[in-house]
């Protein structure tokens, strides 16, 4: 397997040492699979040379892959194409964390949403905190238009058809201090602004947060290098918990700890 920018050998060898089988998370029947299946697809999905503007093919190829909701009460091999059909929005969570964004979702919309992070047990949290607020009936509800990857942004990006995303959301990703981990910080992930600029609707949105600075400033850098025709962008900083609108973990932190949050948001 070959390691891009961000893959930390700490985290290679965790997931190096997962299981390639289907393993559980929450109960008997909600599944994740590792990371490698995900991968093995997308590379079948190369090798077949599947056009990316085949929006029911490269939908399908996602669907046989890290989903979550794989049970007896839900659809086996579930086809997003036809998911899009009943929806009508898709949104697309890049590194939900332990799940905070993606409750915020399921309550105030009735979009499909795809969510991919990296840290194993983020999903594992992310799963059970909806199964526990929402409980049993609702969260069976829910699982019906939330699918969640074990995957980089970067996998996700490439697969989601051509201007087929209402919202995209990066909030609060992992700032990177130290000087010798920065070519890992968000903004300087490879084509990361093009694949963001080709996913979106036209009137779609790409919402990004953090509580750093510089890490704020670095996103608005990438966003103003690229003509974004006909697009828009806008930066404000919100400076108490009240203002901003997803309250999540880190953003909490962020507030009681005196900081405030940059949000930027471009539309398409």
């Amino acid at each position: 397997m070959n390691w891009s920018v961000g893959r930390s050998r700490k985290l290679k060898k965790a997931i190096n040492q997962v299981n390639q089988v289907t393993i559980p998370i929450y109960s008997d029947n909600k599944y994740i699979r590792d990371y490698f299946d995900f991968e093995d697809v997308c590379n079948e999905f190369d090798n077949e040379r599947i056009c990316v503007e085949d929006s029911a093919n490269v939908l399908d190829i996602l669907s046989a892959t890290n989903t979550i909701n794989r049970s007896e009460h839900m659809l086996e091999g579930i086809n997003f194409y036809k998911d899009l059909e009943k929806r009508s929005e898709l949104f697309l969570d890049l590194g939900f964390g332990s799940g905070d964004s993606l409750m915020h979702h399921l309550k105030n919309s009735d979009a499909l949403i795809l969510g991919c992070e990296i840290f194993k047990p983020g999903i594992y949290g992310a799963v059970e905190k909806i199964n526990s607020i929402l409980g049993e009936v609702e969260a069976r509800k829910a699982s019906e238009r939330t699918r969640l990857f074990l995957a980089f942004y970067q996998d996700i990006l490439r697969k989601v058809p051509n201007a087929s995303v209402d919202k995209i959301f990066m909030l609060f990703p992992d700032p990177w201090p130290k000087f010798k981990h920065s070519k890992r910080r968000c903004y300087n992930l490879p084509n990361l602004d093009l694949l963001l600029f080709r996913s979106l609707k036209t009137g779609g949105k790409f919402i990004f947060a953090s509580d750093i600075k510089e890490i704020a400033d670095g996103m608005y850098r990438m966003l103003c290098d690229i003509d974004f025709t006909g697009g828009s962008l806008a930066r404000y900083e919100c400076k108490n918990i009240s203002e901003f609108e997803y309250k999540t973990t880190y953003a909490r932190k962020a507030f009681s700890n005196g900081r405030s949050a940059y949000v930027i948001e471009y539309t398409r």
